[in-house]
């Protein structure tokens, strides 16, 4: 049986919560870059939220196969949107070890942005490869593999609308 973590209201109070926090820093147009697959669900409701005016664009990274981080980045596209001189937030699902949001940070600095913010829904309690923290997180979990609202067990269970822990990796969703 997987564990529901956070249910599909706790969800949408936090990030109602989290997109308060970024009207309150941001007046002017932010660009936004979503990491996909797994922050889509968590972007398309923050998005909704914000007030001013936004730019979009989405990268495809990822360091996973299966439950484990293989260690390495993998950029599977590129930028679509010109980011020079201007405000960027990186959306992403979870935030782990921060090699991830690190070497999106870097390539997002590489291409001139003003500045660049990280917005996460989760933040992993585990060991960290980089210094860098989150600018906004939503709730703080155990070092766990979590399912739901866009995360996935090999492409599997991103449609569910809450976040569990995966606890049944055979395949069934019970």
């Amino acid at each position: 049986m997987n564990e529901i973590l956070f249910s599909q209201e706790a969800i949408a109070e936090r990030v109602q919560t989290l997109a308060r926090e970024i009207n309150c820093h941001y007046a002017q147009k932010l660009c936004v870059i979503v990491l996909s697959n797994g922050a889509m669900f968590f972007a398309s409701d923050l998005l909704r939220l914000l007030e001013m005016p936004i730019e979009l664009d989405s990268l495809a990274v990822s360091s996973y196969i299966g439950t484990e981080s293989s260690g390495e980045i993998c950029f599977r596209s590129e930028l679509k949107v010109d980011i020079s001189d201007k405000d960027v937030l990186i959306v992403d699902d979870i935030f782990e070890s921060g090699q991830t949001i690190d070497a999106v940070f870097e390539y997002l600095r590489s291409h001139k942005a003003r500045s660049v913010k990280t917005c996460v829904l989760l933040l992993k309690n585990c060991e960290r490869k980089t210094a860098r923290e989150p600018d906004f997180s939503g709730f703080t979990i155990k070092d766990e593999f979590v399912i739901g609202y866009g995360m996935d067990y090999n492409e599997l269970y991103r449609n569910l609308p809450y976040i569990a822990i995966m606890r049944d990796r055979n395949g069934s969703s019970g």
